[in-house]
């Protein structure tokens, strides 16, 4: 049962390099538990909606069902509003969707406000699951939006 199972050429290859193969493999492994995530892509219209509102609706602790688009403005922003139910009163944001990160602005008597950095939120996206995610700025809790 003496065989051979590495050439000498293949032993001594793997020896030379051994140090690059476990960077390959320490590398892809990484890449597979992160669920092939990605932290810059380009959102659609529709995607960028859709993460606005369940931001605007973590933000203020209302219904995600409320939440009604008004537009897609100038540069990509877009344009959020709810009414309260318990009073009937109309509330206005805008969010500005970027490949990362995701902000927002509300109208303050007759005036968009300024951008609420304080609450800025970085956004990441799993190709396998096609589920954008952020953590709340209320609750820490990771917020996960089905695109």
């Amino acid at each position: 049962m003496n065989q051979k199972i590495l050439s000498p050429k293949l032993k001594n290859f793997l020896r030379q390099n051994i140090i690059w193969i476990v960077a390959a493999v320490v590398v892809i492994l990484i890449y597979l538990s992160t669920g092939s995530s990605q932290s810059n892509k380009h959102w659609t219209e529709l995607e960028k909606v859709s993460l606005c509102k369940a931001y605007i609706a973590d933000q203020f602790g209302k219904p995600l069902d409320i939440m009604k688009l008004q537009r897609v403005g100038n540069q990509g922003l877009i344009y959020i509003s709810y009414t309260r139910p318990q009073d009937n009163t109309e509330w206005d944001y805008v969010c500005q969707v970027d490949s990362s990160s995701m902000v927002w602005a509300g109208w303050v008597d007759g005036t968009w406000g300024r951008w609420r950095q304080e609450d800025k939120v970085s956004i990441s996206y799993n190709l396998q699951t096609k589920t954008a995610s952020f953590d709340s700025i209320m609750s820490s809790e990771n917020i996960k939006v089905k695109l």
